[in-house]
């Protein structure tokens, strides 16, 4: 069943729910694909996937319960949602429209009424109602190689799984991505975020500037428009997330330097996260305030993985070992030193896929990231399989998660 024909339906009135079955059952153009009793459960439903629309009964306290509604309007922007009730006053309605309510449907006009309605609002989506994966990658110190890691990461997802990404670049000092990549744009992140409305689909996708047909990215201020940007409004950097969910397949957020708030913010919203390090005591050490400091935040602890970034396997000052027994047997990723490769691309404006295709150090990254494009590429296979009405496998398969094993994981 195609994304904006399901619809999900949210009342505690059992004669509700057999109303909105009725007027159903002869539209087959439409699938109450799940009913639920509470705002959470709906919120669950939203989460494994999203539908083109959503009825809520706000009765017996419509005021009240459209309240409750509202931020689940902000966050699941891409769905159209219907409220159902038996006041139709005009200051409920005006409130609803004013919360992002597309209509207010009268129950008693649910049987005449609402398939018509339902045919006027059901949306297109691009990603055909799918939710897209987060990776962020933090950083332990500067200069440790965060930028170089996630603009190559992004590019080998895509790669890989043959699905467009976006590269969102959140280092407001320097915003390398735009270097690394000789991108210009006189809009980014920055602009984004100072939005005044709800951020949603169209303005992540308008805002991004393409650098291949299946990578595009959000530039920084630093680099889109320089001193003239707006400053970063962090508070509103989970609204923006959600939406590039909704806007592409996979995201790479690269996030060197942020304060320890901003990193569990973009934690939260993320399936993975990377640390970036060097063998080195002051990065070693900054990486288990920053581990603890996620942890202590509620960040899961296996959504989080510590890359060492230019590795030597011989005259390594501090050992793996010695790593490790510091960052309390955390899984390390081991990333080859290989300067020469890294300033090739940089000076050339590529990614090491083009311009060290057969470098150590792409072979590192490429081990790293498969878990991430094989996630992504079953998660998309699997909603195309559901859409078209076909059995996607047994109980369970879509849930597969990555293990980030690989020939240069330390366990």
């Amino acid at each position: 069943m195609d994304f904006k024909n399901q619809i999900y339906l949210l009342t505690r009135e059992g004669q509700t729910e057999r109303q909105v079955r009725a007027a159903l059952e002869p539209e087959h153009h439409f699938t109450l694909a799940g009913v639920c009793r509470e705002t959470e459960q709906l919120r669950v439903l939203l989460d494994k996937t999203a539908a083109g629309l959503v009825l809520v009964d706000v009765d017996p306290e419509p005021l009240e319960r459209l309240a409750d509604l509202m931020p689940l309007i902000n966050q699941y922007m891409y769905s159209r949602f219907v409220i159902l009730t038996r006041d139709v006053s005009g200051n409920l309605v005006l409130r609803a429209m004013q919360a992002g309510v597309r209509h207010v449907q009268a129950k008693e006009g649910i049987s005449a009424e609402l398939p018509g309605v339902l045919h006027d609002l059901a949306p297109e989506s691009p990603l055909g109602g799918s939710h897209g994966l987060v990776l962020t990658v933090l950083s332990a110190s500067g200069g440790c190689g965060t930028t170089t890691l996630a603009v190559n990461a992004a590019n080998e997802i895509q790669m890989a799984a043959k699905q467009e990404v976006l590269l969102v670049d959140l280092d407001y000092d320097y915003g390398a991505v735009a270097s690394y990549l000789e991108l210009h744009n006189p809009y980014g992140i920055a602009e984004v975020l100072a939005h005044r409305d709800v951020i949603d689909y169209h303005l992540i996708r308008s805002t991004a500037v393409r650098y291949g047909e299946r990578l595009h990215a959000l530039l920084s201020p630093a680099s889109a428009n320089g001193m003239a940007s707006p400053p970063l409004r962090t508070e509103k950097i989970e609204q923006a997330l959600r939406a590039c969910r909704q806007a592409y397949p996979m995201t790479v957020v690269d996030a060197p330097r942020v304060g320890l708030d901003v990193a569990a913010t973009l934690a939260h919203v993320s399936e993975a996260v990377w640390i970036v390090l060097q063998p080195t005591v002051k990065d070693i050490r900054m990486t288990k305030t920053l581990h603890a400091g996620l942890e202590g935040r509620g960040v899961p602890r296996d959504r989080i993985r510590l890359v060492v970034n230019r590795y030597k396997k011989s005259r390594q000052m501090i050992s793996v070992e010695e790593i490790q027994k510091v960052l309390q047997d955390v899984p390390l990723a081991l990333l080859s030193n290989d300067y020469a490769s890294v300033i090739r691309g940089i000076n050339y404006g590529q990614p090491l896929s083009q311009a060290a295709p057969r470098s150590l150090l792409r072979r590192n990254l490429m081990d790293l990231v498969a878990p991430l494009a094989d996630q992504l590429t079953v998660r998309f296979k699997e909603q195309r399989l559901a859409h078209a009405g076909t059995d996607a496998g047994p109980a369970g398969a879509a849930t597969q998660t990555s293990s980030y094993s690989g020939i240069n994981t330390w366990k």
